[in-house]
């Protein structure tokens, strides 16, 4: 059993214009004179940043079954007003061993991961998203072994988010759908 915290970073920030969609997931309490633009400010979204906790099951000496928890945070400026927006994740992914030699190893893998918002803000209002967001996934990684329990890891990511047509809450993700994210940690192996 492998557990491997990690730390991950997606792209680059990106600056877009909105368009006009339904506000209703905003509620009854808002204002609407600021609101009823909020799908036509111009969008900087900042690069999103994920911490998480990884679980890997060895099935064969070259094989693993990964889950675990991911949270994410996704920042955005739309026109003057900031907006942040927290989702909680579980991956799952089939991770296979490449190469090995005494210290490093490497190995590619696949899956997906659904995300779903715990928390939004956007200015004074809160944002309501009750829905899942499904993304598939595909990564490479390299790890160095410190001692034979403990090594460093650094995986790259691309995954790819299934963007819904009417969007209720504009993150980086909505306006990047395929995404390259650096990520790394360290792994324990049990």
């Amino acid at each position: 059993i492998l557990l491997s915290p990690f730390i991950k970073g997606a792209g680059k920030s990106t600056t877009i214009k909105g368009q006009n969609n339904d506000l209703s997931f905003l509620g009854d309490n808002f204002d609407s004179t600021i609101m009823d633009y909020y799908y036509q400010m111009e969008a900087h979204h900042y690069s999103p940043l994920s911490l998480g906790l990884d679980i890997s099951l060895t099935l064969t000496p070259k094989i693993a079954l990964t889950t675990g928890v991911s949270f994410s945070v996704y920042k955005s400026k739309l026109s003057s007003y900031v907006q942040k927006v927290y989702y909680l994740g579980v991956p799952f992914k089939i991770d296979m061993v490449t190469w090995h030699s005494d210290h490093i190893s490497t190995w590619i893998g696949a899956g997906g991961k659904v995300d779903r918002q715990i928390y939004g803000k956007f200015d004074t209002f809160k944002l309501k998203d009750s829905s899942f967001h499904w993304s598939i996934t595909s990564n490479i990684g390299i790890q160095y072994e410190l001692l034979p329990q403990i090594g460093l890891y650094f995986e790259p990511e691309l995954s790819y988010y299934f963007k819904p047509s009417s969007p209720r809450v504009l993150t980086y993700r909505t306006e990047n759908p395929l995404m390259v994210s650096l990520g790394g940690g360290i792994r324990f192996n049990f």
